[in-house]
């Protein structure tokens, strides 16, 4: 019975152990080294949206879809919470939320506004305090290996990429300096 439990314990550890190499792999090899290009993208008003050279201060880009649930119910509203409730930190931090779009789907920037604007209008009651911008070219997700949702991706104020950054690590790196 031990031998049966050790084995599903070593088992349930490899698991974890690859789903995480497999969820930063994509990314890691930019970690302390840059980031991947950025893209240009296209912003609520279809009009094209450079993402501002990430030197000089915190960049917490979130890749999200509107059928990722975790995405628009969580991970969306945390974000703007933070942003909300820290207008202190900013300038010194940039959030960007990127709409993944898939090589399978279709790049429809009308249906991105429409479902954006009706999140923000129902579920996250109101605008967003960032910029919510789309992928449409797929260029962008495509460089970064982003294959999973929601995924973070930090930046550093050197303009590097930090190795499993989110937003619980960057308000520790801007408690950290307050």
């Amino acid at each position: 019975m031990r031998r049966i439990f050790i084995a599903i314990a070593f088992s349930a550890l490899l698991i974890q152990k690859a789903t995480a190499q497999k969820n930063t792999s994509a990314m890691s090899r930019h970690y302390g080294h840059g980031i991947p290009p950025l893209s240009p993208l296209k912003n609520l008003d279809n009009k094209t949206f450079n993402i501002p050279a990430p030197r000089g201060h915190w960049t917490l880009l979130y890749f999200w879809a509107d059928w990722c649930v975790p995405c628009i119910k969580e991970g969306i509203p945390e974000l703007a919470a933070f942003v909300r409730s820290n207008p202190k930190v900013f300038p010194n931090v940039q959030i960007i939320a990127i709409r993944f779009n898939s090589k399978e789907e279709a790049g429809d920037w009308n249906l991105f506004k429409s479902t954006t604007e009706g999140l923000e209008n129902t579920l996250w009651h109101g605008p967003l305090p960032f910029p919510v911008v789309y992928d449409a070219s797929t260029k962008m997700t495509s460089d970064w290996g982003i294959h999973e949702l929601p995924t973070y991706a930090l930046i550093d104020p050197n303009g590097n990429l930090v190795p499993d950054g989110n937003l619980k690590m960057l308000k520790e790196k801007i408690k950290t300096k307050q």
